[in-house]
């Protein structure tokens, strides 16, 4: 987890989407699906392809957000 933490901040978005999958899983930290979303938004707004992905899953499934379909 600190690893993913440490290539996050250091500009590395897919550290970002992975550290994601993480809070949204609740795997080496606590399940925190708001986290998980705001990583996987700093990893799309950065041109990580998977964490736009799975950004769009969470808003398609409500999980951490409103649920959007737009």
């Amino acid at each position: 987890m600190e690893l993913y933490r440490k290539s996050c901040d250091g500009g590395d978005m897919s550290g970002c989407s992975n550290l994601g999958v993480m809070y949204q899983l609740g795997e080496g930290v606590g399940k925190d699906l708001a986290k998980a979303v705001e990583l996987y938004r700093k990893a799309c707004d950065g041109g990580d392809m998977v964490g736009c992905s799975v950004l769009g899953f969470m808003y398609e499934n409500g999980k951490g957000v409103g649920k959007d379909l737009a």
